[in-house]
């Protein structure tokens, strides 16, 4: 199996710790249309479904790096759009056999796959899914937003809802929150949160829930926790 990730450069602490984990790197493009903020979010730039690495189509760089070492890449359709929701083309969650994502907005191609390999498509009102979910197993997340907890709630998958706030989005000139799933990466038997998750309010909550699903916690202290786009674990074998 691979230990690699696709992953933003825009905080050097989370690249290192990642490094020292043994995780082989690689870096998102800028996408220039996008929200500067938006424009290196792994979790807008691709999504891993089976042995498919499915990349926006004007991510060029991204896809040859991908090509070179050998993964079964495919483009989207259509290039992503600057403005919400043509943005989200790629902005989904794999949990277990399930597609979480608000399914109209997103790739054609992506939905049609899932829809051949077996995938229950989980509709819901949150555009930005993926930044909005952190899977820490394939019947478990946690978030904070409402129309994904909704969603789930009577489902297969356990979901913990916790509260808002208090994750730092990377790279935003105002004052704006970050989401879990973009501070964090789920490992297979690990998560690594993308700063110090003891200074969030439902910590406690968040690694019970963790340890219950035998899922282990890492964080990097002194940091703060940062939304800078997730990660993509590239756990394909070859």
């Amino acid at each position: 199996m691979n230990k690699t990730l696709i992953i933003s450069n825009a905080e050097p602490t989370v690249c290192d710790k990642l490094t020292k984990l043994g995780y082989k790197l690689i870096y998102t493009e800028c996408v220039d249309g996008f929200i500067s903020y938006e424009q290196k979010h792994a979790d807008m730039q691709c999504i891993v479904v089976e042995n498919k690495v499915f990349v926006l189509s004007q991510c060029n760089d991204l896809y040859n790096k991908l090509i070179d070492q050998n993964f079964d890449v495919i483009k989207t359709e259509k290039p992503a759009g600057a403005k919400y929701p043509k943005n989200i083309l790629l902005n989904a969650k794999i949990v277990g056999k399930n597609l979480i994502g608000k399914i109209d907005s997103l790739d054609k191609g992506l939905v049609n796959f899932c829809i051949g390999n077996g995938y229950n498509l989980i509709d819901v009102n949150q555009g930005y899914a993926a930044c909005s979910i952190l899977k820490v197993a394939d019947n478990a997340i946690i978030t904070s937003d409402d129309s994904i907890y909704k969603a789930l709630k009577n489902s297969e998958i356990d979901v913990l809802k916790i509260c808002s706030g208090y994750i730092k989005l990377a790279g935003a000139k105002r004052e704006e929150d970050g989401f879990i799933g973009g501070a964090s990466v789920n490992l297979g038997d690990s998560v690594l949160f993308f700063g110090d998750i003891k200074k969030h309010p439902d910590y406690k909550s968040i690694v019970e829930f963790c340890l219950n699903k035998g899922v282990n916690v890492i964080l990097i202290e002194k940091t703060p926790l940062t939304d800078i786009g997730g990660a993509v674990l590239l756990n394909i074998s070859q």
